[in-house]
């Protein structure tokens, strides 16, 4: 089989989607005997040996466009029997099969928090890829429910493939400046992760414990000031931003905390959950979108809208050992659920069940 992937995503490998991406075309590389095309704006610096690179960037043309011009055309030239779109998209004038990977729909569920050019690209792409895929994979039932429901003819075509924890090898790397003890949140600073509500929520723990700590690894994002409302609440001593952090020190800071917190206003996965829970760490979550479903009973769920929820179960899991441990024992279980091996095979086999389709 002739295999084309968007490898868009491999251009940024740090980021959720290019990290899923790598992850699930180095297990395919690893299970199938397959050729692979990876069709990127500019040439990849580190792409497989196993795979040809084809960058398709047009001169003064935007990414997105150039993308949806050409490498239909390109799929054409190359005899690719299937396309993979593993972040939402899938070109135009592609007349092979394809699969499309959906991660979530913040565009419908949670516009307001996204940078409206996302937005715009998401509610213009999005549709026409579910319509147009021969085979949808959603990253949790949740996200699958919500396709079927503003995609009912996209049901049957639709399967639920969940992704897992990243592995990283190897020795930590300890980041001196961080306080213990400390509780962890991971992600971009933007508005679906809730920062500013959690901040509010921390105040009211170092009221309480006037050791505690929170640190906030994540990149700039939109629409968030952090700096701004952690010094308003009077948290410079305690709250730590890290931006532009490595695997190995992401790494150290999963082994050192307490626990991660995450209550996000909607998540299609909430990848940061499988993360703790693979280093047996506890965690506490919003009890709304995906994050329910894929946290199970390894994690305290609390009301990302409602700071005095957020609050107390902050309060509760930095109080209480015998639950920390309890939350901790039933991660260990909960994290057999996600394996990349899995997530790969029964990636494959919907890409063939979308060439039989052919």
């Amino acid at each position: 089989m002739r295999l084309g992937i968007d490898a868009r995503p491999l251009e940024h490998p740090r980021t959720g989607i290019g990290r899923y991406t790598k992850e699930i075309l180095q297990c395919i590389l690893n299970l199938r005997d397959w050729s692979i095309i990876l069709y990127s704006a500019n040439p990849l610096k580190n792409s497989c040996k196993q795979t040809t690179n084809v960058a398709y960037k047009i001169p003064g043309i935007p990414n997105v466009a150039a993308f949806q011009a050409r490498v239909g055309q390109l799929c054409k030239q190359h005899d690719v029997d299937v396309f993979f779109g593993p972040r939402h998209q899938l070109p135009l004038a592609l007349d092979c099969p394809s699969v499309v990977t959906i991660h979530d729909m913040s565009w419908l569920k949670a516009r307001d928090t996204m940078r409206l050019s996302g937005s715009l690209v998401d509610a213009t792409l999005m549709p026409r890829a579910i319509e147009r895929a021969t085979k949808v994979i959603a990253v949790s039932n949740h996200t699958r429910a919500d396709i079927c429901d503003f995609f009912p003819d996209a049901e049957e075509k639709t399967k639920t493939i969940y992704e897992a924890a990243f592995s990283n090898a190897g020795q930590s790397q300890a980041i001196d400046s961080i306080a213990k003890p400390f509780i962890l949140a991971v992600g971009t600073q933007e508005p679906r992760k809730n920062y500013d509500r959690l901040l509010v929520a921390f105040q009211k723990v170092t009221q309480l414990f006037e050791n505690q700590h929170l640190v906030i690894a994540g990149g700039d994002g939109w629409k968030t000031d952090l700096k701004s409302t952690i010094k308003t609440l009077g948290l410079t001593k305690h709250v730590t931003l890290l931006r532009g952090v490595n695997d190995m020190q992401l790494k150290f800071l999963y082994e050192a905390c307490q626990f991660l917190a995450m209550p996000s206003l909607y998540e299609g996965f909430g990848l940061p959950l499988v993360e703790a829970m693979n280093y047996n760490k506890p965690a506490l979550t919003s009890n709304n979108s995906a994050m329910r479903e894929i946290a199970f009973d390894a994690a305290l769920l609390v009301d990302p809208l409602d700071v005095e929820s957020i609050a107390n179960g902050l309060l509760k899991l930095v109080s209480d050992d015998q639950l920390r441990d309890d939350l901790a024992k039933k991660a260990t279980v909960r994290k057999s659920f996600f394996s990349w091996n899995k997530a790969a095979e029964e990636t494959a086999r919907t890409i063939e069940a979308a060439y039989s389709a052919r």
